[in-house]
């Protein structure tokens, strides 16, 4: 049964994947710029602005390498957004809550050498919104040691737009691993990360 399950989940994973792939690169006429900023190999942290429900998975299909996305576990009590995550092995957290089980997949993804994703806006335009970021990311970044690599999208994702991930070169936050329970410290590097963010958002390519 579980050999099934495991095949079905592979052919349902590629099927979806075909489809946006054609979305993406088609509809959306998706362009990366500053790819050579994500090493070829090495556990990173991929950090972006939301704008979309499907910034993540577009980028997930761009990129060359695998990444894999922490979102909020509400997204899956949608259907469709419960099978994309089933598709790109999405990782559902419980905002607020202390998410222990969720850390660990973060923590061994990234002890396996993937790219872990996270939108510190923690919703879609959340800093146009007034929302508070979330301090995941620099704390992921702390326990771990992992630098984290920015990325601007820029797009509204509408029919036949132009989308545009403008890759920044990865942050290296590894003098405060000592301090990842400091809030102030959380605080400070959730919002350079954010800034650079914007900066990649704006920058012209």
């Amino acid at each position: 049964m579980d050999k099934i399950k495991y095949a079905y989940k592979r052919v349902k994973r590629k099927i979806v994947k075909a489809f946006l792939h054609f979305l993406v690169l088609v509809v959306y006429r998706a362009k990366k710029v500053g790819e050579k900023n994500i090493p070829k190999d090495g556990s990173y942290i991929i950090c972006a602005n939301h704008v979309h429900a499907l910034d993540a998975p577009s980028l997930v299909l761009c990129l060359r390498r695998e990444v894999i996305f922490i979102a909020k576990e509400e997204l899956f009590k949608n259907r469709f957004f419960r099978w994309l995550g089933e598709a790109f092995d999405v990782i559902a957290i419980k905002r607020g809550k202390g998410d222990i089980d969720a850390m660990k997949l973060a923590f061994k993804a990234l002890k396996n050498g993937k790219l872990l994703g996270l939108f510190p806006e923690g919703t879609r335009n959340g800093m146009a919104k007034g929302e508070k970021l979330h301090n995941g990311a620099a704390l992921i970044a702390l326990k771990t040691n992992t630098k984290i690599i920015p990325v601007g999208i820029q797009g509204s994702f509408k029919f036949f737009k132009k989308i545009k991930f403008n890759i920044g070169k990865p942050m290296d936050f590894s003098e405060y691993a000592g301090k990842k329970n400091d809030k102030e410290v959380l605080d400070m590097i959730t919002k350079k990360v954010m800034d650079e963010v914007v900066r990649l958002t704006n920058e012209k390519v």
